[in-house]
């Protein structure tokens, strides 16, 4: 471990209910020169609820080499990051994250920032059933796990909001900002300044920004006729509006106003 990561501490964490937005966010944080967002290094520990703070020390981060990580070579080249130059933000992105309350009971009182990623639960339950369509992806969560799984987000990251500095990232109106780069540009200029990062222009890798902006841009669903061809049948659709929490989702949505990474404001509690 080099000198200039000897004395870091992970102070970022970005969770939300899956296909909500949480890779983009970190692929978005990670083109900041100064940052780094693991993508889910510990995924089997938070699968155990074994997960701590302590797993993302120095002197411990390299220690899971041995557990398997769909994204390996992404963390390996991330890892060499943290080593090689002086990093303001780092820690990981774990959907899931908001099940792990031991994990927010270690943090508290750290200088930690969550950022939760915010969907509307339509889209979600549809990425949730295209995943489950596709052929030889192991995905087994339907509608209804997509359904159960947003309201207990929804629930949980106001109540997380609590005792720990949360920010929301609202990928439904970061989604205005992909038909245009200079637009996405600014989204994250905007995105890295909510977090504690300079949004200078030597602080930004911008040739690592374009290639995120193309995923991002590629995936709307009037440039993809995959996308575009997507629908939720009407009993589907109506299943999910007898269910949902609207009222959870638009209270967050509300703290927000007109924009895409705000701070959620709740009273702790006594």
């Amino acid at each position: 471990m080099t000198q200039s990561s000897a004395g870091q501490k992970a102070n970022l964490f970005i969770f939300g209910c899956p296909r909500s937005g949480t890779t983009l966010l970190a692929e978005l944080v990670n083109c900041h020169r100064q940052a780094v967002v693991l993508i889910e290094r510990h995924g089997i520990l938070t699968s155990r609820k074994e997960l701590n703070l302590a797993s993302y020390e120095p002197a411990c981060v390299r220690d899971f080499a041995n557990l398997a990580c769909e994204h390996e070579a992404v963390n390996t080249a991330l890892l060499n990051r943290l080593g090689a130059q002086p990093i303001l933000r780092y820690g990981d992105k774990l959907p899931k994250l908001y099940e792990q309350q031991g994990f927010f009971d270690q943090a508290r009182g750290a200088d930690v920032t969550f950022v939760a990623t915010l969907r509307n639960v339509f889209d979600v339950c549809l990425s949730y059933q295209a995943r489950l369509r596709c052929a030889g992806d192991p995905w087994s969560y339907s509608i209804q796990d997509g359904v159960r799984d947003w309201n207990t987000y929804v629930s949980r990251v106001r109540e997380i909001a609590r005792e720990h500095r949360v920010l929301v990232f609202d990928y439904d109106a970061a989604s205005r900002d992909f038909l245009d780069f200079a637009e996405f540009l600014a989204m994250a200029r905007g995105v890295y300044e909510a977090i504690g990062l300079s949004s200078a222009d030597d602080c930004i890798a911008t040739e690592d920004l374009e290639e995120v902006y193309r995923r991002a841009h590629g995936s709307l669903p009037s440039v993809n006729p995959e996308r575009a061809a997507r629908r939720l049948a009407p009993e589907e659709m109506r299943a999910i509006v007898m269910s949902a929490n609207f009222a959870g989702y638009v209270e967050l949505v509300a703290m927000g106003g007109d924009r895409i990474c705000y701070p959620i404001q709740v009273a702790a509690t006594g």
